[in-house]
Formats: structure tokens, C-alpha cells, sequence
């Protein structure tokens, strides 16, 4: 299944990975992708299953 969540704070990065982690494709809104926190967490959780859209 295809998923969108808007957000990457705590909210949106637990149901991304969570979606994620059961073989879902995720694609993410985000006001800035560069952010520090959102490339830890990409790098966390594999960025593979993961887009990013820049809001």
C-alpha cells in the first residue's frame, strides 16, 4: 500500500516507520528535508521504503 503522512515530527516519523516496517511505501511532506533530524532518521530507519516531498 501507498501511504502519505504530512510531517516529520515525532507523530509522522513513528507512523512512517512503523508503516515502513511492515512493507508499506511511505512518502513523507516536510517543510525542510535537509534538516538535521529528518536525515538521522532517514538514516536510522533505511531510507529505502521513504520519499520525502519538500512542502
Amino acid at each position: 500500500m501507498k501511504i502519505g503522512i504530512l510531517g516529520t515530527g515525532d507523530v509522522g516519523r513513528v507512523l512512517g516507520a512503523g508503516f515502513a516496517g511492515r512493507g508499506h511505501k511511505v512518502m513523507i511532506g516536510t517543510r525542510d528535508p535537509a534538516a538535521q533530524k529528518v536525515q538521522d532518521w532517514l538514516e536510522q530507519t533505511g531510507n529505502d521504503a521513504f520519499k520525502l516531498l519538500r512542502k
